[in-house]
């Protein structure tokens, strides 16, 4: 038969083996967490989460995209009065193309016409020496 003491050292071994296996358990335990947490990443959160940010990024894109829509209208308008004008404007050119055409015709056959005029010659007036010395005087 096994003495008092003897259980009791036999206990005390079994409560070392016993401590050292939840200590090892424990480890197991924080090793196999962090391993989920960096299996998990931020594609596991809350469903709720990702919702909401999805709904968030899917208000700001409308958001952009219903400015880009309104500045596009603008440019649209601008570009179709542009169109018009650049219209208007060349059928009024087409219009006075030809009266132009006979504007510069005549003015090149008037140009052809003037005679050019030789420069009038300028006469130094003669004085005497006898004046000259007069009026040095």
């Amino acid at each position: 038969m096994q003495t008092q003491k003897n259980v009791y050292d036999e206990l005390k071994k079994e409560q070392n083996r016993l401590a050292k296996l939840w200590n090892a358990y424990k480890m197991q335990e924080k090793e196999l967490e962090a391993y989920r947490k960096r299996l998990a990443g931020p594609e596991t959160r809350k469903p709720e989460l990702k919702v909401d940010e999805l709904t968030k990024k899917y208000e700001k894109e409308k958001e952009r995209l219903n400015k880009l829509y309104l500045i596009l209208d603008d440019i649209e308008l601008e570009l179709k009065i542009a169109k018009k004008e650049i219209s208007d404007r060349d059928s009024w050119f087409l219009e006075v193309e030809p009266s132009l055409r006979k504007i510069v015709t005549s003015i090149n056959k008037r140009s052809g016409m003037i005679k050019v005029t030789p420069k009038p010659m300028i006469v130094k007036p003669r004085v005497s020496k006898k004046r000259r010395s007069r009026r040095k005087k």
